[in-house]
């Protein structure tokens, strides 16, 4: 079973966009794929967000206000932000597989990751998230099969689109769209850490029990 401010860039935003190259899907993976019209609107979205110019109103337009869901790679890189001290509740608990060399599930580890249930949480967030992360030169692209498989592993329903990598030289920052007639982000990540490999996963994972 599945587990579950507005601050200026002083940089100029490069955008290169490679989302029409042709998905890979994994077996076992639900996805469901948007129109392109939908997908081409969501870059546009993002786009603006990381602009540079995108002010609290942007940004709160742009992400669920009661339910933005930080994953672990991006939370283990904010949490200790001073913004972000003043949030107490919407700990989330996501599980992650542990694979060894031979592809078989040696354990489950639980990563830590965020609940934002609200536009302060969310414009708190922008803050600590544009302070602690360099979003120069970024190229928009479709997720590969390595990071289908880890969103999959900790989500409790079906891939959707749009969903989108913004892959900087830093960064591998995930963003979900709530739905294709819903334009709002509804889960955040840095996948630049992530994997199924022992000891790979930012976070101060324990073992779990599996799904």
């Amino acid at each position: 079973m599945k587990y579950l401010l507005n601050v200026l860039f002083f940089c100029i935003m490069t955008f290169a966009v490679h989302a029409e190259e042709k998905m890979i899907i994994p077996n076992g993976i639900r996805y469901k794929a948007a129109q392109d019209k939908v997908n081409k609107e969501a870059i546009q979205l993002l786009k603006k967000l990381f602009s540079g110019t995108a002010t609290d109103q942007d940004v709160l337009s742009l992400f669920e206000n009661k339910t933005l869901i930080c994953g672990p790679g991006l939370w283990h890189d904010i949490k200790t932000h001073e913004a972000m001290s003043k949030i107490n509740t919407g700990k989330g608990v996501f599980q992650m597989p542990v694979l060894d060399d031979n592809g078989k599930i040696i354990r489950m580890d639980k990563l830590e990751g965020k609940l934002f249930q609200s536009p302060d949480d969310v414009l708190a967030f922008w803050k600590a998230f544009t302070q602690k992360t360099d979003f120069s030169d970024l190229e928009i692209r479709k997720l590969n099969p390595d990071e289908l498989r880890i969103f999959w592993a900790m989500i409790p329903f079906d891939i959707t689109e749009p969903l989108f990598i913004l892959q900087s030289r830093k960064h591998k920052i995930l963003a979900a769209f709530t739905a294709p007639d819903k334009l709002k982000i509804m889960w955040i990540d840095d996948y630049r850490n992530m994997s199924f490999k022992k000891g790979k996963n930012s976070g101060s994972p324990d073992a779990g029990s599996g799904r």
